[in-house]
């Protein structure tokens, strides 16, 4: 269960792009590539995931415009950074991983090479899974 800023399914493409002008996303990896986690149930505790939650209820839908900071990736992951506060150690979008691997290992990317970006626009989503 978790908050995201969802992207529509065209960013999403445009993403990719964006990606591969700076690292290629290596072939077989599962690509994600559309949402940042602004906040996840599983994460947090109760008090802080519950005032968050209140909080981001007041917000489900809103139009949400951000920068491409930076890009990392390891033997498993590869991920972006964005300039959205969350409250992950590095707020990111997950664009791919490699078979067997989760989107969540991307909280634990280091050595980020900075890039800037155009601005890009999601929408504030609750996720019940």
């Amino acid at each position: 269960m978790y908050w995201a800023i969802a992207l529509p399914p065209q960013k999403q493409l445009a993403l990719q792009h964006l990606v591969k002008q700076f690292m290629p996303i290596p072939k077989g990896w599962d690509i994600y590539c559309e949402h940042i986690t602004l906040a996840h149930k599983a994460s947090l505790p109760e008090k802080e995931w519950l005032d968050i939650h209140r909080i981001l209820t007041n917000f489900a839908g809103t139009k949400v415009a951000f920068k491409i900071t930076g890009i990392a990736k390891n033997d498993n992951v590869l991920a972006v950074r964005v300039s959205v506060g969350t409250t992950n150690k590095h707020s990111h979008i997950t664009i791919a991983v490699r078979e067997g691997h989760k989107p969540v290992e991307s909280n634990e990317l280091e050595d980020w090479q900075e890039i800037w970006s155009d601005t890009f626009e999601g929408y504030v989503t609750f996720r019940p899974k």
